[in-house]
């Protein structure tokens, strides 16, 4: 271990909020008993595939590369991509998050040869945006084709990172999908747990509905929850398609 490691940030507005002058990789760094110098190079409305050439995430640490010099390339330990929660959002195929994230992967380790790359796939709040029958289909259909693309990179990937928000509109700004100052702190925490190898899934009461439909109409609902957990830990696989009812 050497005494001052870099840890090098990739990521979108949940990253680095434009307007806002803490962000949750300060906070993390702080957390951290070694110490770690934070260089964040998140952009704004950005994601694996959204972008420009220079701000989607292979830019981004394409900038990165380019400005630190040659000793603090040395000294990077850490690089923390995410999330895909634009990517999702605008509506990029689940193939195509792969393929990006597959080149990126592939960029990192030859920039970094000695840094742990963590991908935090996604930051999901319960608002309405992230709430919409779109949205949340495409989330189910991202997840496990980035966490492929990890295990095929030699990425590690953090699981249920998209739980660590769900019902908690406390944490979020009001009317957004953004986080408050208690949000950023929160994904600091779960970050935390991750590095000290404890579990990531966060653990969502759910109230039991009578009607399947019914469940599907939130994260409020339980027949949504119970089945999107027991998929995304692969208790339970689907063969043939689901008759969501009109409530999805």
């Amino acid at each position: 271990a050497i005494a001052d490691p870099i840890a090098l940030f990739l990521g979108n507005s949940h990253t680095t909020e434009p307007g806002a002058t803490t962000h949750w990789p300060q906070i993390l760094a702080a957390s951290m008993a070694q110490g770690w110098t934070v260089k964040n190079y998140a952009v704004a409305g950005t994601g694996f595939s959204v972008g420009t050439s220079t701000t989607k995430y292979a830019g981004q640490l394409a900038t990165a590369v380019a400005a630190m010099t040659a000793a603090e390339r040395a000294r990077v330990r850490y690089v923390i991509p995410g999330d895909m929660s634009n990517d999702v959002r605008n509506g990029v195929a689940a193939s195509t998050i792969k393929t990006e994230a597959d080149a990126l992967w592939t960029a990192i380790k030859a920039a970094f040869p000695l840094s742990r790359t963590i991908c935090l796939p996604i930051l999901w709040g319960t608002d309405a945006t992230n709430s919409t029958q779109t949205n949340r289909v495409a989330l189910s259909a991202a997840l496990p084709v980035l966490r492929e693309s990890c295990m095929s990179g030699g990425v590690e990937y953090i699981e249920g990172s998209w739980t660590w928000h769900l019902g908690r509109t406390d944490l979020q700004d009001t009317g957004d999908f953004h986080y408050n100052a208690a949000g950023k702190t929160w994904i600091a925490r779960w970050m935390v747990q991750y590095l000290r190898g404890s579990d990531t899934w966060r653990d969502i009461p759910w109230t039991p509905v009578t009607s399947w439909a019914s469940g599907y109409g939130g994260y409020t609902g339980g027949g949504w929850q119970a089945l999107a957990w027991c998929l995304s830990r692969g208790i339970l696989q689907l063969n043939g398609t689901i008759n969501k009812g009109s409530a999805w």
